[in-house]
């Protein structure tokens, strides 16, 4: 039975996405459960009676009115109601799950919005939404050495947005320095291709959908590394001012 009930996690991402996004994630979604060659733009477009370029355009946001017949069309053959592709589903919290794909692959069902268990109260627990941001600046000189410059905790916990705001400006800060190195003497206009703001999202979409990448570690565990990193620094120090 090839059908899949959106967990946590890739709520979480449809959340971040603009309706585009959204159906191309679910595409793809649909081409792991029932082979990728029966959801390409090109298949789908067929069965649609539109142009793949319509669907290409649509997944890209470059097509910004497109036919409530198409997205209707689209969420028939991904058997999701029209309301998972816009802001306004993701926006009650906890997101509502939904399953998407058939049970039988030539059968289309409906998807019961109203049988979900009334007792079922348990939250969705989302760690972003229980986490503050920390960071730390260093130093890091030519002849190996190292030093924390400052470091700074937040005191109240961040959401998934402000999380993306703070890495764009950050990545933006780091982008500008690099570009300005390069010619210390001239300004100079900048060749990068990804803007700040894209770069964070994807590094915030990683953090979801690959935490193999970014695994959690104990709290304690982290600053025992960074008083460790500290006493050998003084030490390190002391042995430098000896010499």
């Amino acid at each position: 039975m090839p059908i899949q009930t959106m967990n946590d996690v890739q709520l979480l991402v449809l959340a971040s996405m603009s309706m585009g996004q959204r159906i191309r994630f679910i595409r793809e979604i649909m081409g792991t459960l029932f082979g990728k060659e029966k959801y390409t733009t090109k298949t789908l477009a067929t069965k649609l009676q539109v142009t793949p370029q319509t669907l290409t355009a649509i997944e890209r946001g470059d097509s910004l009115n497109p036919s409530f017949n198409v997205i209707y069309g689209l969420a028939k053959a991904f058997n999701v109601k029209v309301e998972v592709f816009t802001d306004e589903y993701y926006e009650s919290k906890p997101i509502k799950p939904f399953t998407v794909g058939f049970v039988d692959e030539d059968e289309e069902i409906d998807v019961d919005w109203e049988n979900d268990d009334p007792e079922d109260k348990s939250p969705s627990v989302k760690p972003e939404d229980n986490s503050r941001l920390g960071l730390y600046i260093t130093q890091h000189f030519d002849n190996g050495e190292t030093r924390i410059v400052t470091s700074h905790l937040t005191n109240n916990n961040i959401n998934p947005v402000r999380l993306v705001e703070t890495l764009c400006r950050i990545t933006m800060e780091l982008q500008i320095l690099d570009q300005s190195s390069m010619d210390k003497k001239h300004v100079q206009f900048s060749d990068l291709k990804d803007n700040p703001y894209n770069l964070a999202v994807r590094r915030y979409h990683s953090l979801l959908t690959e935490p193999e990448e970014f695994p959690l570690g104990q709290t304690e565990y982290w600053n025992n590394l960074i008083r460790q990193f500290n006493e050998h620094a003084r030490h390190y120090q002391k042995q430098k001012e000896v010499q």
